[in-house]
């Protein structure tokens, strides 16, 4: 009948708000001693990306960093970017599902300028809690590395 697979789940999002429901569909990562997950991650205005999500310690006594931090990679290579500070968000809903003994602010949640970045530059990000006020001093880092989003 000359039908084509619409329903392929790996095609890549087309529009902006098949970009959000992807990131919001998407699952969460394990990597290192934590489990990350995005939960936004897009252009609010101009050249502004706002990105949010949240990082737990894998263990219920798990350690985590004192700041959080996320960091903006070049997609599909090792180059940072950028990085900002985020407050810790209140989310309990996180802490009871992943049985964690610790403090809830395990929400991260950012919006920064990229204006000045070249167009069409592909940007995926890491959720980092370390020790260090300057992000350094890694406790836990998730690079969430099968999204991104091109400016």
């Amino acid at each position: 009948s000359g039908a084509t697979s619409s329903t392929n789940t790996v095609s890549k999002p087309q529009t902006p708000s098949d970009h959000d429901k992807a990131v919001a569909a998407s699952k969460a990562v394990h990597q290192g001693n934590a489990w990350a997950k995005l939960d936004k991650f897009n252009e609010v205005s101009k050249g502004k990306i706002r990105i949010a999500g949240w990082l737990v310690p894998d263990k219920p006594e798990g350690a985590i960093g004192k700041f959080a931090y996320i960091l903006i990679m070049e997609h599909g290579t090792t180059k940072e970017i950028t990085r900002v500070a985020s407050q810790g968000i209140k989310r309990p809903d996180v802490k009871k599902n992943y049985g964690y003994k610790g403090g809830d602010t395990l929400g991260m949640d950012v919006t920064l300028d990229l204006s000045w970045m070249k167009k069409g530059t592909k940007i995926d990000v890491i959720f980092r809690r370390c020790n260090q006020a300057n992000g350094e001093g890694a406790v836990n880092d998730v690079r969430i590395s099968d999204i991104y989003l091109t400016l």
